[in-house]
Parts: structure tokens; C-alpha cells; sequence
């Protein structure tokens, strides 16, 4: 946070400190950032889709948000056109008028359809009584899709410290009608397919008939613990499978001859091979290679590799 003074400039140029003699405001300079846990104990630059993470919001720096658990979190629509951008005190900026994006998965947050009643059910979606920054845990984004190839997309991060479900029409002079403003993004990207292992051993999958390990880029929020994320694979050579038919348990799902040469699905979201992490920067999907389990494709071919970070009903039964 920033305070401003004022130089009346009634007897020349204001050009010293001491001209500055009137304290008028402080600027409150906010900041976003997606974690593993309430304190971002990792940092993470972009978040994986349907995989949760944290967003802490930094309260300026100083103790100066609420300590009840007034606060709320809205996660709208990134706006091109800077409508989300105009300041904050303007009843118009995107942040008082926009309702929750639709790919915003879990939890249950803001109301379908209204601009500020968030926070669940019961305020249970709150970021604590911290006054100098506000944690709000196991946020899940969904995927985006451009002509069927998973791409990056930006989201705005909407914060408001209390009396958020009134009238957000009042101005920056009335804290409880201030309503929500924008703290931040969030950039959600795909997961990045690696061939080496944290040691540098080149192991990735590559070669029929040779096994080789499944790995993605570690350093961002696929959960290992305590309820791992999982893969499903399928046969894709005509290369249209979509994210339904990962959704599915079909004939595409590949069989493997045995247990320990791939994984094996017993029902559609639930799966043999999970996510462990190898290192500090590779999450590797054979249970991270114990016993031996790793992938062995019979025959070469088209593989769509279809992830699962959390249900998509919220209960997080994933075996663990």
C-alpha cells in the first residue's frame, strides 16, 4: 500500500517533499497468487485444469483486510476488451456486473446468474480471518478447448471484503457497499508432456514394445496427495476423441496384457495408475514407478491421454 499526499501549490512548483503537507488517501495495491495451500507453501505461474489449487490475496501488504470471514472470491470471465480493468469504484467495471465464469468447477460459490451472492450456502467459501491476506483452498478451473486441442485461458480474480451480498452500487468512500473489485488472474494451461525424469534419464514412453514412463511438467498443481490424480488411456488414430469420450468407460479404453504394463479402469473415473511426484519438477503417472509399472504399448498407434485431477462431483473419491 501506497499513501498520497496532496501539494496545494499555492506559492510555487511542488517540487520538494515539504510541499506535500496533507495526507488525502492510501492506495491499497492487492495481489493474487495460485498456491498448493492457504500458505503458498508452492507457487505455482499457471494452474492445471480440474486440478484444485489456492488463491491467497495479499491484503496490500499490511494487516488492513477484515478478520471475520466476510471475505469472498468471485472468478469471472477474462474480459479482452478491459472491461474488468476500470477502476474499481466504477459501477460498471466487470468485477460489481459480471457472475461467476462457468468454468469456474468447485466449489459451490456464487449463485447462478447474480454478480454478488457468493461465498456457498453458508459462507463457508471464505478466505479466514487473517487480516493480511485472505486464502480461499480447493478451487478447481475447467478445460479449454479450441477445435478439440486443449489451449491456455485467463481468468479475473473478483475480491470483496465484506458486506458482499448488499448493494455494491455505493462508492470507495462506503466500505460496505464497495462490493467486489479485481485483485488479480488466474492463467489455467494444459499439462506439458516431458520425456525426462528429474535425473535427466530420457524414459518417456516412446517405442512399442519398450516400457517407458507417462510424465508431465511437475511444477504446477496436480495433486499426488492424499487423493492422486489419475490418467485413462485410449486408442485415438483417427485423432477425434473429445473430453466425453475420456469421460467414458468404452471400447476406445486400451487393455493392457498385463497389471503392471499400463493402467487398467475398473469403472470411469477410476483408474490403477495415479499421479506421484518424481523430484521437483516431474510427476510421473505409474505410481511413480513401483513394482515396476510402467506403460508397454503392444503395437503402435495414436494415444489420447486423458487426465483427472478432481470428480466432477466434488467428492474427491479418487483411491488413494
Amino acid at each position: 500500500s501506497v499513501q498520497t499526499c496532496l501539494c496545494l501549490a499555492h506559492d510555487g512548483p511542488c517540487d520538494d517533499p515539504a510541499d506535500f503537507v496533507q495526507l488525502v488517501g492510501r492506495v491499497l495495491v492487492f495481489q493474487t497468487r495460485t498456491c498448493d495451500d492457504a500458505f503458498c507453501t508452492n507457487e505455482f505461474s499457471a494452474v492445471a485444469p480440474s486440478s484444485p489449487f489456492a488463491a491467497q490475496v495479499d491484503c496490500g501488504g499490511l494487516s488492513l483486510c477484515g478478520q471475520s470471514l466476510g471475505s469472498r472470491i468471485k472468478v469471472i470471465d477474462h474480459s479482452q476488451l478491459g472491461m474488468n480493468d476500470k477502476p474499481s469504484w466504477f459501477g460498471s467495471t466487470g468485477c460489481r456486473t459480471s457472475p461467476q465464469s462457468g468454468d469456474f468447477w468447485r466449489p459451490t460459490n456464487c449463485e447462478v446468474g447474480s454478480s454478488s451472492a457468493c461465498g456457498g450456502a453458508s459462507g463457508e467459501v471464505n478466505g479466514g480471518t487473517s487480516p493480511r491476506f485472505k486464502a480461499f483452498v480447493g478451487l478447481v478451473l475447467g478445460p479449454t478447448f479450441t477445435s478439440g486441442v486443449p489451449t491456455s485461458r485467463w481468468f479475473d480474480v473478483c475480491y470483496c471484503d465484506a458486506g458482499c451480498d448488499g448493494d455494491t452500487s455505493g462508492t470507495a468512500m462506503d466500505g460496505d457497499q464497495f462490493g467486489f473489485h479485481k485483485v488479480g488472474r488466474i492463467r489455467v494451461s494444459p499439462l506439458k508432456q516431458v520425456a525426462l525424469r528429474e535425473s535427466g534419464a530420457d524414459s518417456g514412453v516412446k517405442i512399442a514394445g519398450l516400457a517407458g514412463d507417462i510424465m508431465f511438467d511437475g511444477r504446477t498443481n496436480v495433486p499426488v496427495a492424499p487423493r492422486p490424480a489419475q490418467i485413462k488411456l485410449l486408442w485415438d488414430n483417427s485423432r477425434t476423441k473429445s473430453n466425453y469420450d475420456c469421460s467414458l468407460l468404452g471400447s476406445s479404453v486400451i487393455q493392457f496384457a498385463a497389471a503392471n504394463l499400463g493402467p487398467s479402469c475398473s469403472d470411469e473415473d477410476l483408474c490403477s495408475y495415479r499421479a506421484a511426484k518424481q523430484g521437483s519438477s516431474v510427476v510421473i503417472f505409474n505410481d511413480g514407478g513401483m513394482l515396476g509399472q510402467r506403460v508397454r504399448f503392444d503395437q503402435a498407434g495414436v494415444v489420447a491421454i486423458c487426465y483427472c485431477g478432481v470428480l466432477a462431483d466434488g467428492s474427491g473419491q479418487q483411491p488413494a
